[in-house]
């Protein structure tokens, strides 16, 4: 016996608006993609090997239409083919550089992710205290990628503050066409779960530190290998800035401790020395 199924078409109210948001979604993701195609396109006489570090190694994840949320997470070989072939994920969210359009932070965001994920990708250590500090192999590389980068304070290292001024009429079209495809906001002042739990997933991955029974201190030297000049006192021993180093002349300081300006450094800059955006990294390639 044949059945007769009639279907009832269900109508849910802002389903038209639903779908045109997904549509815009894929877009800003699309325009992401294109975008850090063109960036390594235009920086691989810089970056060798760079726009197949690209198109074979990374996954990117735009999140540009959530003002609440700002920077990015770098997951290396988050994710693996066929067995053999693992990408890294690079989520993005831009936002929070006051002055600058949504696009140019979005680009800000994926040119800071791409330098973390070439330096992966060519076995440079680029970051330590937990990807907290950013050194000098950071630098050049975000450098090389048209970032305008400065020395911070002993605890963070070397910041990116933006795009460098060489290079911004360059990324100009890529600027242009990301502010076109970012349309979408998060309202403020209403709930809204997806930021709630990113921001949860963000948290859960900060570890936390356990109670020691030293504090190590640093003064604004830099190492051989671009991390600060540390040493250790037991926590019954230490007391603030009474210990300062014979070579820089800056008191050592421990984490949380105000930030140190470099000798030699401007104070007017706020004690940031300011890196040119010139030069060539010579990459090897990493781990399959």
């Amino acid at each position: 016996m044949t059945r007769a199924f009639t279907a009832a078409a269900v109508v849910v109210p802002g389903a038209e608006s639903v779908f045109i948001a997904q549509r815009e979604l894929f877009a800003e993701q699309g325009a992401a993609f294109v975008g850090l195609l063109e960036v390594a396109r235009l920086c691989e006489p810089r970056l060798p090997l760079l726009v197949e570090v690209v198109t074979r190694t990374v996954l990117p994840i735009a999140s540009a239409g959530a003002e609440r949320r700002s920077g990015f997470t770098v997951s290396a070989d988050a994710w693996e083919f066929g067995g053999t072939i693992r990408v890294s994920e690079l989520v993005l969210v831009g936002d929070s550089i006051d002055g600058l359009s949504r696009g140019e932070n979005l680009l800000v965001r994926m040119l800071h992710g791409l330098a973390h994920v070439y330096n992966h990708w060519a076995g440079v250590k680029d970051t330590s205290n937990r990807e907290r500090y950013h050194n000098a192999r950071f630098a050049r590389t975000a450098s090389l990628l048209g970032l305008d980068v400065t020395r911070g304070d002993s605890l963070t290292g070397f910041v990116v503050t933006g795009i460098s001024p060489v290079t911004a009429t360059e990324y100009g079209p890529i600027i242009r066409a990301l502010d076109q495809a970012l349309v979408l906001t998060t309202p403020t002042g209403t709930d809204d779960p997806l930021a709630a739990a990113f921001d949860e997933m963000r948290t859960a991955r900060v570890v936390t530190p356990k109670t020691s029974r030293y504090v190590f201190a640093s003064c604004s030297c830099l190492g051989d290998r671009g991390a600060p000049r540390t040493i250790r006192i037991a926590v019954g021993s230490w007391q603030a800035d009474s210990i300062h180093c014979s070579l820089c002349g800056t008191p050592f300081r421990a984490p949380g401790g105000e930030s140190l300006t470099t000798p030699g450094q401007n104070p007017a800059d706020g004690g940031l020395e300011r890196l040119p955006a010139v030069g060539r990294v010579e990459a090897r390639r990493g781990p399959p």
